[in-house]
């Protein structure tokens, strides 16, 4: 009996009894810590991406609503400069979550004449038109995201 005393007496003191429990406790403290980092990270790519793809998603709106607006001259209104800009509003959806809230102003900016001669005779040539068109587009609930997007034609 007395051998087996001996031998722990010298393996380890009687003071070192809880040293393995608090090594053991700082080692999953750290674990923990790298797995609640890693998740923060995680979240933060998320917020990210999910950002990049409302942002794509507005200037995509943006975009449909200025080619809606010029596929016909009757869309961009009175060629005059004293005319008020037409403005139109559009809404599309998205996801289920959100939706987007697009507005296009159109407005006529100058006119020329082109030279030339016309089929009409004693016609000098034709009348160019030229409209700005500006779409803006928003998410829906407001997230500060909007794309302006401007066409001049």
């Amino acid at each position: 009996m007395t051998a087996r005393g001996d031998f722990r007496s010298q393996v380890g003191g009687a003071g070192e009894k809880g040293v393995v429990l608090i090594v053991t406790l700082i080692i999953l403290l750290l674990v923990t810590l790298v797995v609640f980092a890693a998740a923060r990270g995680s979240t933060m790519d998320l917020k990210l991406a999910s950002t990049a793809q409302q942002k794509v998603a507005t200037f995509q709106a943006a975009e449909a609503a200025v080619l809606r607006v010029t596929e016909s001259i009757a869309n961009l209104g009175e060629p005059s400069r004293d005319a008020t800009p037409v403005v139109n509003s559009y809404d599309f959806a998205a996801n289920a979550q959100t939706g987007l809230k697009v507005s296009t102003t159109q407005s006529f900016t100058a006119e020329a004449a082109a030279p030339g001669y016309s089929i009409r005779k004693g016609s000098a040539g034709f009348r160019t038109l030229f409209y700005d068109v500006e779409a803006r587009a928003t998410t829906v609930p407001e997230t500060g995201i909007q794309t302006v997007c401007l066409l001049s034609l």
